[in-house]
C-alpha cells in the first residue's frame, strides 16, 4: 500500500513537471513570435522612414534567428534594393522563390532588381508572374508602369496607376 501511494505521488509530480515544461515551451514560442513580429514592424517603419541600413540590420537579425523566415528575407531584399545593392537583393528574392514559387512579392522584388540592372525583358516576365499570382501586387504594377514610362508609352503608364483596374492595359 505504501509503495502504491509512493507511485501515485511520483506519477502526479511527473505529470505536473510535464505540464510545466509544456507551458514554458509554449510561452517561449509565443514570446519569440511576438518578439519577431515587433522586430518586423520596426524594420518596416525603418524602411518607410528611409533608414534602409537599420531595416537591413533588423532583417538580418531576424534571419539569424530563423533562416527560413521568407517574410524577413523579402524585407531584406527590399531594403537591399533600396540601397541599390542589386545582386544581394536579387539573391535573396531568388532564394524565396526557390522555396516558395507562388510568392508574388518575391517575383515582384526579383523583377525590380532585374529592372534596376537594366534588363527590361526579363523584368517584365517577373512582373507578369507576380501579377498572375496576385493582381494587386503594387510593386509589379509600378514596375510595369516604369517600363512603359522608360519606353515612352505615357498613356499606358498613366492608366496603370488609375484607380480602376478594368481599364488598365495588359501587356500581350
Amino acid at each position: 500500500m505504501k509503495v502504491q501511494l509512493m507511485r501515485r505521488n511520483f506519477q502526479a509530480r511527473l505529470s505536473l513537471v510535464g505540464v510545466a515544461v509544456i507551458c514554458l515551451t509554449t510561452a517561449f514560442v509565443t514570446f519569440g513570435a511576438a518578439d519577431n513580429e515587433k522586430a518586423r514592424n520596426r524594420a518596416e517603419r525603418a524602411l518607410r522612414s528611409g533608414d534602409f541600413e537599420r531595416a537591413e540590420q533588423i532583417y538580418r537579425e531576424l534571419l539569424a534567428k530563423d533562416d527560413h523566415d521568407n517574410e524577413a528575407r523579402l524585407g531584406l531584399s527590399r531594403a537591399l534594393l533600396k540601397q541599390r545593392r542589386l545582386q544581394d537583393s536579387f539573391d535573396h528574392a531568388a532564394r524565396v522563390i526557390a522555396l516558395d514559387p507562388l510568392s508574388a512579392r518575391g517575383h515582384a522584388l526579383l523583377g525590380s532588381a532585374i529592372l534596376a540592372s537594366g534588363d527590361f525583358r526579363l523584368s517584365v516576365e517577373e512582373f507578369r508572374t507576380a501579377l498572375s499570382l496576385n493582381e494587386n501586387e503594387a510593386m509589379a504594377v509600378a514596375g510595369l508602369a516604369m517600363i512603359d514610362y522608360y519606353e515612352n508609352r505615357m498613356y499606358p503608364c498613366v492608366l496603370r496607376f488609375a484607380p480602376g483596374r478594368a481599364d488598365r492595359p495588359r501587356r500581350a
